[in-house]
């Protein structure tokens, strides 16, 4: 019988993605790659509304990253986006990380 691997945890993957980069990013790109990695764990399938806001000063400033919003269907959405309009909020449709994956990767290797 032939095991299925278990998807790594998000603090996992995280550590994984970013190492990647060997320390060539600055802090704040890390924060916007790991927020946007954990829209793909816990909103794979929906549109997601969420407001991005900067935490501290200098090098030592964060990303918060706000989910206003989220659903199957785009007008699920329709009243958050009304309401944080004016505060820049994003939208996107959060897909499958592994079938976006795929898309560069010849058939034959699956």
């Amino acid at each position: 019988m032939t095991a299925i691997p278990r998807r790594p945890s998000f603090e996992e993957a995280c550590r994984q993605l970013l190492a990647a980069f060997q320390d060539e990013l600055p802090p704040e790109e890390r924060d916007r790659i790991c927020a946007d990695l954990r829209l793909h764990y816990d909103y794979r399938g929906e549109y997601v509304a969420y407001l991005d806001t900067w935490e501290g000063d200098g090098p030592g400033r964060r990303l918060k990253r706000e989910v206003v919003a989220h659903g199957r269907r785009l007008d699920d959405l329709d009243s958050a986006l009304a309401e944080h309009r004016d505060r820049g909020v994003a939208l996107r449709y959060v897909d499958d990380l592994a079938e976006t994956s795929t898309e560069t990767v010849p058939e034959e290797v699956f």
